[in-house]
């Protein structure tokens, strides 16, 4: 009779299986043995294992098991990918709105809108209604006219909101609604503050100031309305001052009422302010093709940000001017639109070219 095979003995009844077993440690049959050892039949692969031992100790070389091949590795499951998210430009009141994103495993995309301040922290935070297919489309009809705004990954969108509550919990104040206090919630956010990152000092040019205030998204940037108030009432001192001045005299007096009043108004912490938003609005520009505004709105932030003492910084004093020139622009509008409407000739209330009442 030949010899038995390791599946042939895997084939007999349990009492005759383990005399096979016997016979092929009596016979050094070592590669049926260790063909048995990986038997299913955990007490056949027990007596196979037995048996090499035995022959092992009898000074029979056994053979290392040849390795058994890797397995191969288990993926990691693949987490939803996240949609960009967009940022607005930062308006003159220091707002700019976000629309966001996530991907929530079996549940399909959330999307959100929300109202950031960089003074006040979060003015509103919303979920919106929008499948992945809707939310494209909305990205892919503001990416239509990208020059006020900036995309960003879903991290960055994190970031905001969480500086955002810094600001809060910084003033102690509270969200502006529950539903805003449940999303956050909902987002996992925590305050943290998103610090930002200046160049080396930079020396600020007026010529660099008057650009920037050109850029359509800086237009809007202007002073606190009490300290146009304080230029304009200044500028009307001026115009209404008893001692006799030449028209060079007249400038420079308004010259010199501007730069204080700039200076007045340009605190350290209106500087430390201004130099974040110019970097936030220098990735902006990047992202839409001005490299050369995004540089000078760098400078102008690193130069900000460096200054220590009260000089009238050349940002301030455009800004200003700006004012100004508004305010001219305005008045010439409202005396045309009288004239228009045929006003009477009886004396009427004197305004100044902001619109103050004068006595």
């Amino acid at each position: 009779m030949s010899p038995m095979t390791a599946p042939q003995i895997e084939a007999l009844p349990a009492a005759e299986s383990a005399q096979a077993v016997q016979a092929a440690v009596e016979a050094q049959r070592i590669d049926v043995l260790t063909a048995l050892t990986t038997s299913p039949h955990k007490a056949l692969a027990k007596l196979a294992k037995k048996g090499l031992y035995q022959l092992k100790s009898k000074g029979v070389a056994i053979p290392a098991p040849a390795p058994s091949a890797p397995r191969p590795p288990v993926s990691a499951p693949v987490a939803p990918e996240e949609p960009p998210s967009l940022l607005s430009a930062i308006i003159g009141t220091g707002e700019r709105a976000m629309l966001f994103a996530r991907a929530v495993k079996g549940q399909g995309l959330e999307s959100y809108q929300c109202v950031l301040s960089d003074t006040l922290g979060l003015l509103d935070l919303t979920r919106l209604d929008l499948s992945r297919g809707d939310y494209k489309k909305q990205l892919k009809a503001i990416r239509a006219n990208p020059q006020s705004s900036l995309e960003v990954p879903f991290d960055r969108a994190i970031e905001e909101l969480q500086h955002a509550l810094f600001l809060h919990h910084k003033a102690q104040t509270g969200l502006p609604n529950a539903d805003a206090e449940s999303l956050v919630r909902r987002l996992g956010l925590t305050p943290k503050e998103r610090r930002v990152a200046f160049l080396p000092t930079a020396k600020a040019q007026p010529s660099q100031a008057q650009r920037l205030h050109r850029e359509r998204e800086l237009v809007s940037w202007l002073p606190h309305e009490p300290m146009i108030r304080v230029l304009l009432q200044r500028m009307e001192e001026v115009r209404l001052s008893p001692l006799q001045l030449s028209e060079p005299q007249r400038v420079e007096q308004s010259r010199k009422k501007l730069e204080q009043t700039a200076s007045e108004f340009a605190t350290h912490d209106i500087r430390a302010l201004y130099a974040r938003r110019l970097v936030n609005m220098a990735e902006v520009f990047e992202a839409n093709g001005r490299g050369d505004t995004a540089q000078a709105a760098r400078d102008e932030a690193a130069a900000l940000n460096a200054q220590t003492d009260n000089t009238p910084a050349p940002f301030f004093v455009v800004m200003f001017e700006k004012v100004l020139m508004l305010s001219t622009q305005a008045a010439a509008i409202q005396a045309a639109k009288e004239q228009a409407q045929g006003a009477p000739d009886a004396p009427a209330e004197r305004r100044s070219p902001g619109g103050l009442i004068l006595p």
